[in-house]
């Protein structure tokens, strides 16, 4: 899967706001060779990861999550009905599930229409990302590893609720 197409012009303002944001939680991080995008970990209650962000061809802000883990060919269907149950009812960002690979990645996308990106908008973002990621791991746990029919996976999650997130999560 080669989605997002990263922007190629070199740094963007994007990144340099990024590696900002980043230096100032002190989380540990790269920048490719090319400059277009950084990467960087996320740490949840119940997972860490690993993240890109960085400015796609259409000058959106782009946050990628790589989450740890490889769906097996036999529960790759029951997990794609799970997130697009999950999706529908998401404001910002989307599950994404390789059906060939079986890579499962979460994505935030930030049109900014020629505005540029603060501090404050990357804040919110990634404290959503990773809450929301951290919110839905269980119901996918319970798909992948215990075979609950995806319908029944996300009932005893509740609801998210992103307020107050920040206490359940670090950048690392």
């Amino acid at each position: 899967m080669s989605y997002p197409s990263w922007h190629a012009l070199g740094m963007s303002e994007i990144i340099e706001e990024m590696e900002r944001y980043l230096e100032a939680q002190e989380c540990a991080f790269q920048v490719n060779e090319e400059k277009t995008w950084v990467s960087f970990g996320f740490d949840a209650a119940n997972i860490r990861w690993r993240s890109v962000a960085g400015e796609d061809d259409n000058g959106r802000f782009v946050s990628l999550s790589f989450l740890p883990l490889v769906v097996p060919v036999d529960r790759r269907m029951a997990l794609a009905e799970l997130i697009t149950r999950i999706n529908y009812g998401l404001g910002l960002g989307h599950f994404i599930l390789d059906l060939d690979d079986g890579d499962l990645r979460f994505m935030v996308t930030v049109p900014l229409g020629g505005v540029a990106l603060s501090q404050e908008v990357i804040a919110e973002v990634m404290g959503a990302h990773q809450a929301l990621v951290d919110t839905f791991l269980p119901a996918i746990g319970r798909v992948l590893f215990s075979s609950t029919p995806p319908q029944l996976a996300l009932q005893s999650d509740g609801t998210v609720q992103l307020k107050g997130a920040g206490e359940r999560f670090s950048l690392n």
